[in-house]
């Protein structure tokens, strides 16, 4: 499996990907759920709701949103973003599963956009970063079926599934 980078959005987004094999992903181990309590604690601690679109990450993200994308980051967060109001807010992050919950404590801690899929679910093939085409479907995970602009950019496999609208929607 490889990932390719469409011209149109290299220089623009920066993606890391790596393949993790052999993740028993049905129970949440104890430390685990330490790790994610005390990261919790440390992001209450660092940021407020008032002064978190004064994070220069956050800011970037936000910039990116309306600028390159024209979307707006009031109306629709960035990933990592809404993920800390939540927290911010008093409300528990949701759990998913131990693979899910590690991407979004990290995604909190670094403020950044994590996804996260199981290469079985798409048969292993190659993934395309690239902007959506006017009218392509996606179906978010627990929303109805969306309508996508050509100023979204998409994960999709080669064969044309989306996985993952950047850098907010996973299915």
């Amino acid at each position: 499996m490889k990932l390719i980078i469409d011209g149109k959005l290299r220089g623009k987004v920066f993606v890391g990907v790596g393949i993790v094999l052999g993740v028993r992903n049905n129970e949440c181990p104890g430390e685990l759920i330490k790790v994610i309590n005390s990261i919790i604690n440390e992001v209450k601690a660092k940021y407020t709701l008032d002064k978190l679109k004064d994070d220069p990450i956050i800011r970037h993200y936000r910039d990116f949103y309306w600028h390159e994308l024209g979307i707006d980051p009031t109306k629709q967060r960035p990933a990592q973003e809404a993920l800390l109001r939540r927290v911010l807010r008093g409300e528990d992050l949701p759990r998913i599963n131990p693979m899910v919950d590690i991407g979004n404590i990290a995604s909190i801690k670094y403020l950044v956009p994590i996804g996260l899929y199981d290469i079985e679910s798409f048969g292993g093939k190659d993934l395309v970063f690239r902007y959506a085409r006017d009218g392509e479907q996606f179906t978010p995970i627990g929303s109805p079926r969306k309508t996508l602009s050509n100023n979204q950019i998409v994960l999709s496999t080669i064969d044309g599934l989306i996985l993952h609208v950047y850098p907010y929607r996973d299915s």
